[in-house]
């Protein structure tokens, strides 16, 4: 909730409907001069780019991108009539970036920052059929002028001047995003009649033990001759101190005895509180919600370098860098925002983190993510440029964006961390600078003052990585490991690098499915070769390679393969194990955190989803579908998991992590089998694993004698090729599973498996089994989405993978193919 948006009663209409033009840089400086130039307009949906603007009228190709910022462009609409009583008060969400705006040819708003919410008084302006005019001037003109230069320079942007401008660096970093800039009212317009305006708010929630406090501190206006106001949680309640002036100050606190408490989902339920204000005054009674608030404790354990601890108890926090549903758009529906948070949340996420390079969330965002319980790592709006903060206009500018900010999130349960930027620390240290000139006085001093004057208990850090001798190191404070990914480090370097926080880690260019393929590479344009695929490869700015190069290293290293070989002679098997490589590492580099024995606290995989179709850094791609890599890595990160990690001459260890708040009692089935489908040995063993624990079971020891499960000893040919372990429940439910290939990947591919495969319930499930091996089999189904995929299939073993039918498709042709077997299989 914003800080006047939040009254009853209220009256609301958004402006949906606009006109865009553009025209030559200072060609119109105000409306007249704008109808004397009678420029040609097209009619937008708002919110709205000048990008969304060219998409909605299939006019938008993002492989040639016009220059979106070299003319003014101009957002014409018209305001409706607000019948009722009450101030009318014209609300204007985000404006990109250098903006004037005009209500009936009136100058009444100058705005530099796309980050700031703007109210405008109506009071008597309203006459029906209003005119709101916005003109977006020119930042590249605006950026040619000359100013001071910087103590360094980034590669991340093109422009160095662009550190004195507040707006959103997507489309403008090079490398793995479109071009294609937010120009324009690019959140929501809106009209409201109020009642009662909240002018100022502070809400804290804490835990005192058992009890749950709430303490409250309103500014409002709009009430005269108030007798009484209290604030009620759900049945309970207490009477605020009412102290009267231009604005009406309401404070107070409410005590709840044993409350429940907020949890992230994994390790509990997210329990919120309904709570309002009802004031009693001379013309009535008002009531003001303030939301549903969460109660919980939240801190940092420094003992491990970073970490978080919720409630009392340690968090491995695993997630990912939430970049945006739509970058043309720069906004997203609420329905949009919630199917990819259900889907993060699904996937065993419980963080996501909104980095320095993008945008601030909206409202319905933090909401989601506090009613699904998913944590969120928040980085201000700045990364790696040396920011003008002496500034006198910018500095005002970054404390008003800071304060309304943490208006809308410092009381929420799911703010688990506010972070000054994104690696500013880190360029500043790479490029040889002195430890003096790394943080300065906006992330040491005035951004930690101002979240902590809201609540002093939320946690800020002042940099991301930051906290290691150098900023860049990642054992201790908070990371960015690219040690496994970018670096080329073997996958066991992310144990020997002991990292603690890794708030970046594992970036690849994440193959996308067949039919995102399809959708921007058109008939006899091959994938890895055609000059579309590659502009949407990621690569550094600068490098001699790119995140393509990366994922063919540990290609080559799973499955023992050339790369290059195999895309010259089998392109469709290079880009299905392509798929599977870039998910497999980042599982087992998981598996590796999560272990008992680990340092490390949590991880964040840059990054969640991708800005355009391609093979991208996003575990989902573009158009919302989740990839193989995805798949891969939920089946290490959910809650009730099972963790196979080999340990060479020590044998296999199977780690049962069980994250939720109750015991688990479990039966622990391993299976020795040889040469794909000949089982040799089994045995089973029951686990009883405490709540929020975690327990290491040497398989080794769960057979009699001596088996050389990890194949290390080598003495003579290896008497299995597959551990395949599971965990089953007391109601004969499977909670978890694990396969062990102690002699790697690289399987022969043979003609037929024997995989069954069916649908059952109407298409809501998929029934599948194998009487051999089957490696990483992959799902194609038209109309349908599953719950897991690119999943291995032991012999004999069975799985019912629940579906989901895809709005507005018909059910089709579907398939099952493992990396292992010729052809697919039909599935019937």
């Amino acid at each position: 909730m914003g800080p006047n948006d939040a009254t009853e009663p209220m009256t609301r209409i958004a402006i949906t409907r606009g006109r865009v033009a553009r025209v030559p840089t200072d060609a119109a400086r105000t409306p007249a001069e704008l109808e004397a130039l009678a420029p040609s307009f097209r009619p937008i949906a708002l919110p709205a780019t000048l990008a969304s603007a060219l998409r909605d009228a299939g006019e938008l190709d993002l492989s040639r991108l016009p220059n979106f910022e070299d003319d003014d462009a101009w957002f014409l609409a018209t305001l409706p009539r607000v019948e009722g009583d009450g101030r009318r008060v014209l609300v204007l969400e985000g404006l990109a970036t250098i903006a004037d705006v005009f209500l009936n040819g009136e100058h009444v708003l100058s705005s530099t920052s796309s980050f700031h919410r703007h109210e405008i008084e109506l009071g008597d302006k309203l006459f029906g059929e209003d005119t709101l005019a916005m003109r977006f001037r020119s930042l590249d003109a605006h950026l040619a002028s000359k100013r001071p230069r910087p103590r360094w320079k980034t590669r991340l942007v093109p422009t160095q001047n662009l550190r004195f401008v507040r707006t959103s660096l997507l489309g403008r970093t090079t490398g793995y995003c479109p071009a294609v800039p937010a120009v324009g009212p690019y959140r929501p317009i809106y009209v409201e009649c109020r009642h009662v305006s909240v002018a100022e708010r502070r809400i804290r929630t804490c835990c005192v033990g058992a009890r749950g406090v709430v303490d409250v501190a309103l500014g409002i206006e709009g009430v005269t001759g108030i007798a009484s106001a209290r604030l009620e949680v759900e049945g309970a309640s207490a009477s605020l101190a009412v102290a009267s002036g231009t604005v009406t100050r309401l404070v107070g606190s409410l005590g709840i005895a044993d409350v429940e408490t907020w949890w992230p989902h994994t390790h509990g339920v997210p329990r919120r509180y309904a709570a309002r204000v009802v004031i009693e005054h001379a013309d009535g009674t008002s009531v003001i919600p303030l939301g549903q608030l969460g109660f919980r404790t939240i801190a940092s354990d420094e003992g491990s370098g970073f970490g978080l601890v919720v409630n009392g108890v340690p968090i491995f926090v695993r997630g990912a860098v939430w970049t945006t549903e739509d970058v043309v758009a720069q906004h997203a529906s609420p329905a949009a925002l919630r199917d990819a948070l259900v889907r993060v949340r699904d996937a065993g996420m419980n963080l996501v983190r909104i980095g320095g390079t993008t945008a601030y969330e909206s409202d319905a965002f933090h909401e989601l993510t506090d009613e699904l319980g998913i944590l969120v790592f928040h980085d201000l709006m700045f990364a790696n440029m040396d920011y003008p903060i002496d500034d006198a206009d910018f500095r005002a500018s970054v404390e008003r964006e800071i304060r309304e900010l943490c208006d809308r999130i410092a009381w929420r349960p799911s703010t688990a961390v506010i972070c000054g930027n994104s690696e500013v620390e880190q360029q500043a240290a790479m490029l040889g600078l002195p430890e003096s000139t790394w943080r300065g006085p906006l992330f040491a001093e005035i951004a930690p003052a101002i979240v902590h004057a809201f609540d002093p208990s939320i946690l800020y850090v002042p940099s991301s990585p930051s906290g290691g001798t150098m900023p860049f190191h990642v054992d201790e404070g908070v990371g960015h490991y690219y040690g496994v990914g970018a670096y080329l480090r073997p996958i066991a370097d992310a144990r020997t690098t002991t990292v603690a926080f890794a708030t970046e880690c594992l970036a690849f260019a994440n193959v996308p499915r067949r039919k995102t393929i399809e959708a921007f590479l058109h008939d006899l344009e091959a994938p890895a070769h055609h000059p579309r695929w590659k502009e949407r490869v990621p690569r550094d700015r600068g490098a001699s390679w790119d995140f393509e190069d990366v994922r063919d290293h540990y290609l080559e290293v799973l499955f023992g393969v050339s790369a290059r070989e195999l895309r010259y002679e089998d392109p469709e098997r290079y880009l299905a194990l392509s798929r599977v490589t870039t998910g497999e590492v980042m599982a087992r580099v998981f598996a590796e955190w999560r272990r008992e024995a680990s340092p490390c606290r949590g991880g964040v995989a840059f990054f969640l989803q991708d800005f355009w179709p391609g093979a991208g850094f996003g575990l989902v791609d573009s158009m919302g579908r989740p990839k193989a890599a995805f798949f891969i890595l939920a089946r290490a990160l959910r809650p009730i998991a099972l963790l196979a990690i080999d340990e060479g001459v020590n044998g296999l260890d199977a780690h049962v992590l069980n994250d939720g708040p109750q015991r688990l009692v479990a039966t622990l089935h391993a299976r020795l089998i040889r040469d794909g489908s000949l089982e040799l040995a089994r045995t089973e063993k029951v686990v009883a694993v405490p709540a929020h624990g975690a327990l290491r079971c040497h398989v080794d020891a769960m057979f009699p004698g001596f088996v050389d499960t990890t194949y290390a000893y080598r003495f003579g040919p290896p008497g299995h090729d597959l551990v395949h372990l599971s965990l089953v429940g007391a109601d004969g439910t499977t909670l978890a599973r694990a396969h062990h290939l102690p002699l790697g990947l690289a399987r022969p591919v043979e003609r037929d498996l024997g995989i069954e495969a069916r649908f059952e319930d109407s298409h809501a499930a998929l029934r599948v089994r194998s009487s051999r091996l089957a490696v990483f089999c992959a799902l194609e189904l038209e109309g349908l989405e599953p719950d897991d995929d690119f999943f291995h299939l032991a012999p004999g073993e069975e799985r019912v993978i629940g579906l989901h039918r895809l709005a507005g498709r018909s059910i089709g042709r579907a398939t099952i193919h493992p990396v292992n077997q010729r052809d697919a299989t039909r599935i019937t």
